[in-house]
């Protein structure tokens, strides 16, 4: 006679265990740190108070196993703490984190280049990398930087002739903007003659800014003389998205846990409480599985 015959309430039961350890999904069976990747982890620099999706890319690794590929939070949401300041890398370039708006989703920063300057120059645009969860913040606006300029008459030497300086623009006259036969700009796009002068720059690069920092008057010899400094060392914002719930992304935050994404921005597990990682989530027992599993269980155990 079959084991099933001869114990029907103990193959039931196995079967609903089984049923049950379908529901909870496949833990990875990788540990965590949980004082660097826990759902309770915050961390303090530079006065801004870090936490998830947040996270310090110079605290101890969560997943040695995985070498430099992991991080535990959002794609981008990197935070470097070096020394007194907060560093968030856009592309290859830094910035400094001054405030986090956890409800709002937003994060102010302002070019490192900038801090401590009174005649900052910005030498690059700002590239937030595609697999970044940030994105510019409907509050910003920008400044053209139109660097280093040479204008006509044309040389008589058979060299390419320079374009004539706009006469509705003024240059900046700030520290090292005033010395030498070349001339800078920093102008609102409204603010920006039409024609190729521009062609007469060394580069030329966009300066995101807060929508009520920009000039009223770009030709006030306050703005051109150190004024702009003020807009630019007070930055920008950017934003990030929360996680869709029908992502495992998602599913992992609606069960209390972290999500942990490797360097290409793909999903790598979901941090949960107990220091386990799981494929998807950290409790996959559904309300409804349970209620229908709960009485016939309740009876089985009952007969046994």
């Amino acid at each position: 006679m079959s084991l099933l015959c001869h114990h029907p309430g103990r193959v039931v039961l196995r079967l609903l265990l089984l049923l049950f350890a379908a529901c909870r999904g496949d833990p990875t069976g990788d540990t965590y740190d949980t004082s660097v990747c826990g759902p309770r982890v915050s961390a303090t620099c530079g006065g801004v108070i870090f936490r998830y999706p947040f996270y310090l890319t110079n605290a101890t690794k969560a997943l040695p196993e995985y070498a430099n590929s992991s991080f535990c939070g959002y794609p981008g949401l990197g935070i470097l703490c070096n020394g007194s300041k907060a560093v968030l890398w856009l592309g290859n370039d830094d910035y400094v984190v001054s405030r986090i708006d956890y409800t709002g989703t937003t994060v102010s920063l302002t070019d490192a280049d900038v801090v401590g300057s009174s005649c900052p120059i910005v030498s690059h645009n700002v590239t937030i990398p595609q697999r970044s969860s940030l994105r510019l913040a409907n509050t910003v606006g920008n400044l053209l930087f139109f660097f280093s300029c040479a204008f006509g008459p044309p040389p008589g030497d058979g060299a390419a002739p320079k374009p004539p300086r706009p006469p509705s623009i003024k240059p900046l006259t700030c520290g090292s903007f005033d010395q030498g036969p070349r001339s800078s700009f920093l102008l609102p796009p409204v603010d920006v003659p039409s024609g190729e002068w521009s062609r007469g720059c060394e580069a030329i690069f966009s300066v995101p800014v807060l929508g009520d920092s920009l000039p009223v008057n770009a030709k006030d010899s306050a703005w051109t003389n150190g004024g702009y400094a003020e807009p630019l060392r007070k930055g920008f914002q950017v934003s990030w998205e929360r996680s869709s719930g029908s992502g495992r992304c998602g599913r992992c935050e609606q069960t209390s846990g972290n999500c942990g994404f490797n360097q290409d921005g793909q999903f790598l597990g979901c941090f949960c409480a107990n220091g386990l990682m799981d494929s998807d989530g950290c409790s996959k027992i559904s309300d409804s599985t349970l209620r229908l599993a709960s009485k016939p269980l309740i009876i089985l155990i009952k007969s046994l």
